[in-house]
């Protein structure tokens, strides 16, 4: 699957925490490119190595599909953490609408599984609850 790499400009020879992103849309629209001014943000102004993953999308692909994507692509960003220059032990996820639902997802099968320890989770407006009444 898809996905993007976004780097501080300047350079460091220190490994630089990672973010894991992980775009919205209801599950079933949205796309990688639709994040991408908010992780070059996080990347310029944070100093954060950002990665951000195009997971396939409901109702061609119906759950767990795009969460399995979100965890392969979570666990390929550890695995290659520091070949791209992420300290493994400052790995964070995030996400928006869908993508904070993904992300919490995502971490708890990170623990079920005792896939890659992460550091901090980022979630923004989550689809976390299908009543959609939750305060």
């Amino acid at each position: 699957m898809p996905v993007r790499l976004y780097r501080p400009k300047a350079a460091s020879s220190a490994l630089r925490p990672g973010l894991f992103e992980i775009h919205g849309g209801g599950f079933l629209m949205g796309d990688i490119a639709m994040m991408e001014p908010w992780c070059q943000r996080v990347a310029g102004e944070i100093g954060a190595v950002v990665v951000s993953v195009e997971y396939r999308l409901a109702p061609e692909h119906p759950f767990p599909a795009g969460l399995e994507d979100c965890y392969a692509a979570l666990v390929w960003m550890a695995t290659e953490a520091k070949r791209l220059g992420i300290d493994p032990d400052r790995i964070a996820v995030a996400g928006q609408s869908a993508g904070g639902g993904l992300a919490a997802a995502t971490a708890l099968l990170a623990r079920d599984r005792g896939g890659p320890p992460l550091c901090f989770q980022l979630l923004e407006i989550p689809e976390l609850d299908d009543r959609l009444d939750t305060p």
